[in-house]
């Protein structure tokens, strides 16, 4: 039988908690954040999340089904609460009357700027300073989907687990490690570069766009381990990056089209490298 704690007012310590991981100081802080959703929390337990509370509206008309459903994917059961209707509101970011929330371990706890081990690893993808969590968590689920091992995301980006990044991303925050970089001076000494003497040792090349690349995106060597550059969507790929990046690619248009949505650049470019690295047409 299901036993869940109910909460009824806002004072109560538990609720406060939960509102706060709205602040990315708190889940920074914490190391948890909110996902939102039966599908999500289930798709997140799947992919090796470890979820901590599972927190059911009053407003759910069949409670203890939808908490059954997330329990049956679940291997450690998680602390079970109703939360008032109303109270409930104030943690839901969405429009479309989800009424189940979980809180979860956040995967990379620690801010970190360490790159160790990701030049033999396989593709990476840089993001810097991306702003719109909708674009964040496409980038994210895309780089998941094209069989990239990890994410970068430079001091500036906004917080990919934030609760509309989250969803965005549709569980790939949980499949694919990010990390966090203050610092592009530590990332430049740190990511491996290709060089003429390297000895045979795989190294990584840092890929960005530019309007002033003579080749197109399908025509450089993407081959190999790289690490793609997305840059912020109104100043674009900062010039430090610039000048460290091995390759410089351009995505041609046509007409009075300046650019493209980051995502969309992000996602012509990460499928450009999985299809040279696998050979495929």
């Amino acid at each position: 039988m299901i036993e869940l704690k109910h909460i009824h007012s806002q004072d109560n310590p538990k609720f406060k908690d939960w509102q706060k991981l709205l602040s990315r100081k708190y889940r920074d802080r914490e190391g948890l954040f909110l996902v939102e959703g039966e599908v999500l929390i289930k798709d997140a337990i799947k992919s090796g999340g470890e979820i901590v509370s599972v927190i059911v509206s009053s407003q759910e008309e069949e409670p203890t089904k939808t908490i059954n459903n997330i329990l049956s994917v679940c291997d450690i059961e998680p602390k079970l609460f109703m939360l008032n209707g109303e109270l409930f509101k104030k943690l839901s970011q969405t429009e479309n009357g989800r009424l189940v929330l979980a809180v979860a371990k956040r995967p990379n706890a620690e801010r970190s700027n360490a790159c160790e081990g990701i030049g033999n690893s396989g593709n990476i993808l840089i993001l810097d300073r991306i702003q719109d969590p909708g674009n964040m968590g496409t980038l994210i689920r895309t780089a998941d989907a094209a069989g990239f091992k990890k994410i970068l995301a430079i001091k500036g980006s906004v917080d990919p687990f934030s609760p509309k990044v989250v969803r965005s991303a549709a569980g790939s925050v949980f499949r694919i490690p990010i990390e966090f970089v203050d610092d592009i001076n530590y990332l430049k000494r740190n990511l491996e570069r290709t060089s003429n003497n390297d000895g045979g040792k795989t190294s990584i090349r840092i890929v960005a766009t530019s309007m002033n690349a003579e080749n197109d995106y399908w025509n450089a060597d993407l081959s190999g381990p790289v690490a793609i550059v997305i840059g912020n969507e109104g100043a674009g790929i900062s010039e430090e990056l610039l000048d460290i990046s091995d390759i410089k690619i351009r995505i041609p248009m046509t007409g009075t089209i300046e650019s493209l949505n980051a995502a969309v650049s992000g996602a012509l470019i990460m499928y450009e490298a999985f299809r040279q690295n696998n050979n495929t047409l």
